[in-house]
């Protein structure tokens, strides 16, 4: 499960008593926009310009097409995924990452023992003697681990069952997860004025529910920020019908090249176009040719 944490940015000019205007920008996404302070405006981004080529090859069958590892390096994303982890109210909470903290693919995020409420199951356990207890507890214990690369941004904690009714390392991790998001809380205060503060504090679920997930114990969500650079699989989109999935990245160095020696980005096959019927995009690729040519040309009287 992935989430999204774009963050607005407020104007600049903006303040605590701005008296406004209908249709003024307020805020705005900064991986869209830019801001024009002076005028009050902002003005979208383009995105990255890519060279493009579009020819039939053995990997730009149907849909496919292929990318320079560049065009790649370039549009990379940056993606919030969520992993969560369910505790019983007597399990033992050994070790848990910290926020800020980076983490590798297999890296432990929460290493934790689920005792048992079954007396039975307690008194069978206790009968095979002392000298299995250590075997017995490396099989009891639990590790949840991270599937990538990333930084852990945020950690939130809900809990169903009573504080004097969870383990002693559980109550002793919820409260210092109180005692850290306050700390936070204060120090924001001080800076904020009048402007709303978002704190995540340790939530107790009354009706032991949360976003329709049955919690019996204690529910921790750790949210890893990782780096999503494009590999063989995904799907891009060049404007208009010049999209489809990448079936190769060319390695540095060894990418396609046009009549001038200038490096080929993104290589899309005709038939992709064709099918969807959308042959204007050979009108705005020729018209881009033009444009990049009567520029090169301008420049060259300029320099003379």
């Amino acid at each position: 499960m992935f989430y999204i944490t774009s963050k607005l940015e407020v104007m600049s000019n903006l303040k605590t008593g701005s008296k406004i205007k209908k249709g003024e920008i307020l805020a705005y996404d900064p991986n869209f926009f830019n801001p024009v302070n002076e005028t009050k405006d902002i003005t979208y981004k383009a995105g990255y310009l890519a060279r493009t080529a579009i020819v039939c090859l053995d990997q730009t069958y149907e849909d496919s097409l292929m990318i320079s590892d560049n065009l790649a390096e370039k549009t990379v994303a940056s993606v919030t995924m969520m992993k969560s982890v369910l505790l019983r109210s007597k399990a033992n909470l050994e070790k848990i990452v910290s926020v800020g903290e980076k983490v590798e693919p297999n890296t432990p995020l929460a290493v934790f023992e689920n005792v048992t409420d079954d007396e039975e199951i307690s008194k069978m356990l206790s009968r095979i003697g002392e000298e299995f207890d250590e075997a017995i507890a490396e099989l009891a214990r639990t590790t949840t681990v991270a599937k990538d690369r990333g930084e852990i941004v945020d950690i939130k904690v809900f809990y169903s069952v009573p504080k004097e009714e969870l383990s002693e390392s559980l109550r002793n991790f919820i409260n210092k997860t109180e005692k850290e998001a306050n700390k936070k809380f204060n120090a924001a205060k001080e800076y904020s004025g009048n402007d709303p503060i978002f704190v995540h504090k340790p939530m107790f679920l009354e009706n032991g529910k949360i976003s329709g997930v049955e919690v019996d114990g204690v529910l921790i969500q750790f949210f890893i920020k990782i780096v999503d650079k494009a590999n063989p699989g995904d799907k891009y989109s060049a404007g208009g019908a010049l999209k489809g999935i990448v079936s190769s990245v060319f390695e540095k160095d060894k990418e396609p090249l046009d009549e001038e020696g200038n490096k080929i980005d993104y290589v899309v096959s005709p038939l992709s176009l064709v099918s969807r019927m959308t042959l204007d995009v050979f009108g705005n690729l020729w018209s881009n040719s033009i444009l990049i040519d009567l520029k090169k040309r301008m420049l060259e009287i300029a320099d003379e």
